[in-house]
């Protein structure tokens, strides 16, 4: 007999916990959390046939109490089911309170293609878009300022970026480690902006010299996780023979790193210039480590142990 009121009381403290997710979220929840308080997708459907809800994006509700607004749509992007998310450009600028935007139109950034949001929001997508890059700002995942700074060199012109990023570093938003840091994660040739962010970055942090490539840009961030000093890029061949740069050096310790991209590790007449260039480098006391892109996304603990043996070595 005590089965319906336990039943009520049950649905009851799921309703509850419901209202509590929409005051924090802008009115706004997902499938998966209306799950865990115990509901089931029969109760949902009934919720959304009766109004109370109102389905504003696959998998996401909003209370119908609660009018549309833009902290609601930002809520409903990251809650949507897209994998790992952020809240990104303009809309993260204007959370942090960065110079000059005041805009909170939903522009989110995923990792993945398939994000199913495209009528809430304007969608990126990065598959560089690391779990550090993601900070929260009144609840919501947001890229950190350092990140939001790199992605709206994409957008802007020199002289209003600079202006944003001289307020967000005297504010203390930022720093330029973090900047330089986070850059070295994103640089690549191609991406829209590296050149800019680099001429600003270069121009604040004397001796800062940005990756060149994609495989430059993974090895810096190997090298950090594994607790490794960063080397200098660009580095001139130490050698009077050799009239080129090697992808980065260890200078007080001598060594030389350099990275063999996918496309033409193989080829021999390339093999045979490498050769040269790292016995030239052995006759002035320099020694090189190679490695290659398969090295530093499938095995970067075995990359850091050799070049942590070297510096130990040098030392």
């Amino acid at each position: 007999m005590s089965h319906p009121a336990s039943c009520l009381c049950d649905m009851n403290d799921v309703i509850r916990s419901i209202i509590g997710l929409a005051q924090l979220q802008a009115g706004v929840f997902s499938r998966s959390q209306v799950l865990e308080v115990g509901a089931s997708d029969r109760w949902i459907h009934r919720r959304l046939a009766s109004g109370e809800w109102v389905q504003i994006a696959e998998g996401v509700y909003r209370l119908a109490a609660y009018p549309d607004t833009a902290m609601s749509r930002l809520w409903a992007t990251v809650l949507a089911p897209t994998g790992l998310s952020a809240i990104s450009h303009e809309a993260a600028a204007t959370l942090h309170g960065l110079a000059t935007f005041r805009s909170l139109e939903p522009v989110v950034t995923v990792r993945h293609s398939r994000s199913r949001i495209e009528h809430l929001a304007t969608v990126h997508q990065s598959r560089r878009l690391y779990d550090e890059h993601i900070t929260t700002v009144r609840g919501l995942p947001v890229t950190t300022v350092a990140r939001t700074l790199i992605d709206l060199a994409a957008l802007f012109r020199r002289a209003r970026l600079e202006v944003i990023v001289d307020d967000a570093l005297a504010s203390g938003n930022v720093k330029l480690a973090e900047l330089a840091s986070t850059f070295d994660d994103l640089a690549a040739r191609g991406r829209k902006g590296t050149r800019l962010m680099r001429i600003i970055l270069e121009a604040r942090l004397p001796g800062y010299v940005a990756p060149q490539s994609r495989a430059e840009s993974l090895m810096l961030r190997v090298l950090r996780e594994g607790g490794l000093p960063r080397p200098v890029l660009q580095f001139p061949h130490p050698s009077p023979m050799i009239d080129s740069y090697v992808d980065g050096a260890y200078v007080s310790e001598q060594i030389l790193i350099e990275i063999d991209s996918r496309r033409w590790h193989t080829q021999m007449a390339r093999i045979e210039n490498d050769k040269e260039r790292d016995q030239a480098a052995n006759l002035v006391d320099w020694d090189t480590y190679r490695f290659t892109w398969r090295d530093l996304t499938q095995r970067p603990g075995w990359v850091v142990s050799q070049l942590r043996k070297a510096l130990r070595k040098a030392a």
